[in-house]
């Protein structure tokens, strides 16, 4: 089961809820037109800067799609679900329907069935409950609701996601090159705080970082790869504080985190231990508005790896609408990453200042 850390946490600990499984019944289908529609056409929309109305709507259908999402504050989900809105508006043939779940494996199976009561036409998932996934699957393939996920990968369902390890080897080229730009004398120490608990694919990312680093810094010794495990901002901090007694005074010091906030939480061990000046650090996430305020606040940031949640909605939407329309939707729809240097932010962001909130 895959699942992916744009959080702290996954809840753990849930093995009996694999058990729960949906029990209503019926099918639910867009509205009805006399209009052709061309699945495989809105199929290639997906991932399209700008997925055309006349071809995702054709036939002048009009879709009921549900959403189910784990927070309506955390960042990520907030800016996904900007870009769903903002999508279905551009759109006009989609009506959307948002539940929370809180990270509540219960709760998730319940809005699953929820959405099968309510006949939407196909839903999304932000689901960050493993134990979660095959029951709301479940719930789907019972009803016979087409459904995709984000956030963890569900049995036969298509999962939205992005290229784990190439994003962490993303985040690590950047930080030795950002090494080599600074002049810095010395082999640089790397700092990666890791939150295995969230499943393999935290680890690819993670593992993608060391991987990136030394295919620019080949000779990078071993001994200086310093791994920690946080699941929150202030473990990340307190391990990072237990780790650099292993760094000598005046060493560069390389750093990211599985997320902003848990990199954030190890720049913060270095500025308390007065080791600021000697840090260096990548984002990964650099999602806004607090991943972006942490680069451009702080010029340790060289910049940060970007995995652009208001960009999912330009695949989850398009492959939704093709999916109810019997598709053939690959497994995985992978959403690019993209660096993003501290100086670029404005030019990307141009609605962006730093320090919003």
């Amino acid at each position: 089961m895959k699942r992916s850390p744009f959080v702290l946490t996954a809840a753990i600990g849930l093995a009996a809820l694999l058990a729960l499984s949906g029990c209503a019944t019926g099918t639910a289908t867009p509205s009805s037109s006399s209009g052709k529609v061309d699945a495989a056409a809105i199929l290639k929309q997906a991932g399209a800067d700008k997925p055309d109305p006349k071809i995702v709507c054709a036939g002048g259908k009009q879709y009921t799609l549900g959403y189910d999402a784990f927070s309506d504050t955390e960042t990520f989900s907030v800016q996904e679900w900007l870009g769903l809105q903002k999508l279905a508006k551009n759109l006009g043939c989609v009506k959307l329907e948002r539940l929370i779940d809180n990270a509540d494996a219960t709760q998730a199976l319940q809005n699953a069935n929820i959405f099968v009561q309510k006949q939407v036409d196909g839903v999304m998932t932000f689901n960050i409950i493993a134990a979660a996934a095959p029951g709301q699957a479940r719930v789907f393939k019972t009803a016979g609701i087409p459904a995709i996920t984000v956030g963890i990968s569900a049995p036969d369902l298509p999962f939205v996601t992005v290229d784990e390890a190439a994003a962490g080897a993303q985040a690590g080229a950047a930080l030795a090159k950002a090494f080599i730009k600074s002049g810095a004398s010395g082999a640089p120490y790397l700092i990666v705080a890791r939150n295995d608990v969230v499943g393999p694919v935290g680890i690819e990312r993670m593992d993608g970082v060391t991987t990136g680093a030394k295919s620019v810094i080949k000779d990078l010794p071993a001994d200086h790869i310093l791994p920690i495990q946080a699941g929150d901002p202030a473990q990340a901090q307190a391990r990072t504080l237990d780790v650099l007694g292993n760094v000598p005074d005046g060493a560069t010091i390389l750093f990211t985190g599985i997320n902003d906030d848990i990199g954030y939480g190890v720049f913060r061990g270095i500025v308390q231990a007065g080791r600021q000046s000697d840090a260096i650090g990548v984002s990964l996430g650099a999602v806004r508005p607090g991943g972006l305020n942490y680069i451009c606040q702080n010029k340790q940031y060289a910049g940060g790896v970007s995995y652009q949640p208001d960009k999912f909605a330009n695949y989850m939407i398009p492959a939704l609408i093709a999916l109810i329309n019997g598709a053939d939707v690959p497994a995985q729809l992978i959403v690019p990453t993209r660096y993003l240097a501290s100086a670029d932010i404005a030019t990307t962001y141009p609605d962006f200042t730093c320090g919003d909130q």
